[in-house]
Parts: structure tokens; sequence; C-alpha cells
């Protein structure tokens, strides 16, 4: 396994490849010091920050490994908690692949429209083949108290 410097070099590397923020380019995007940063992470505390990834991009950065063949997310076998760099991740695949949306949950809110249902039926010749098609869905319309509340964070091309 390498020193610390040789595993945070190769997750700048993996940021790069996949177009994610690194630290400072968060940093620059919520408007915060390296020292805010750090404080932040390590009292678990700051803005209530959710990322939005598509899931095949999660995946991505879950099973990624560095040189020496160890998972850089931490081990792949175990419970991989859903946060990436401190802040809380949430998967939909309405988010583009390599598309990130960051927002600010202090400042946007989820207004229900339709409460949750499930419906269940059968598809085509389901029946004989013994399948059920199940949906389950909940519809909210987001509510934004301020202006920049989520960024949609699109690479660069070519970087």
């Amino acid at each position: 396994m390498g020193t610390d410097q040789q595993i945070d070099g190769q997750r700048r590397e993996l940021a790069r490849s996949l177009d994610y923020l690194t630290s400072a380019e968060l940093r620059m995007l919520a408007g915060i010091t390296e020292k805010t940063e750090e404080a932040w992470r390590k009292r678990h505390t700051g803005p209530a920050y959710v990322v939005v990834l598509n899931p095949a991009d999660w995946l991505v950065v879950t099973t990624a490994t560095g040189t020496a063949g160890h998972y850089l997310g931490g081990s792949y076998l175990g419970t991989m908690p859903m946060e990436m760099r401190g802040l809380r991740v949430s998967l939909s695949p309405s988010v583009d692949a390599g598309k990130a949306l960051l927002i600010d949950t202090a400042h946007v809110e989820l207004l229900i429209v339709d409460g949750f249902n499930i419906e269940v039926a059968y598809d085509g010749n389901d029946f004989t083949k013994n399948l059920v098609t199940m949906l389950g869905e909940m519809r909210v319309i987001p509510i934004f108290m301020t202006t920049g509340a989520a960024r949609l964070i699109t690479p660069k091309a070519g970087s």
C-alpha cells in the first residue's frame, strides 16, 4: 500500500479521469477556505449538501482501484457509505452520466405533490411466466429558497 500522499494523488487522478470535483474545486464552488472545509470535515458540520449522481457513475467511483489493486473507496465487500468527501450521495438515473447535481438542502424544500403509490400489474405474458411488474413512486416538486441552491456540475471538455 502507498503512502498517504500517493493515495491522495491517486484519488485526485481518479477525480480528474471521471471529471469529478477535487477538494479545491469544491471549495471554490462553495466559496470556502481550506481551513473551513477541514473544520467541517472534522466536526461533520457545515452546509447540508447532497450530491446527486447517476447510478453508473457511483458504481465506477465505488469500484475504482489504485495502482496496487486496492479499492480507493475502502473495502469493496464492506458496507459502502453513501457519501463522498463528506457529502451525502443520492442516486438518480435522471442525472446524465458524467454530471452531478450539487444541492444545498438548507435552501431547498421538497413539496409532496402525490403521496407514495404502489401499482402491481401483469405486462404481456407475465402471468404465464409467473412474473409481476411493480411500480412504486412518489411525486415531489423542489422549491428553491435561494438562487444557487442547486447547481448542475458539468465537466470541462478535455479535462
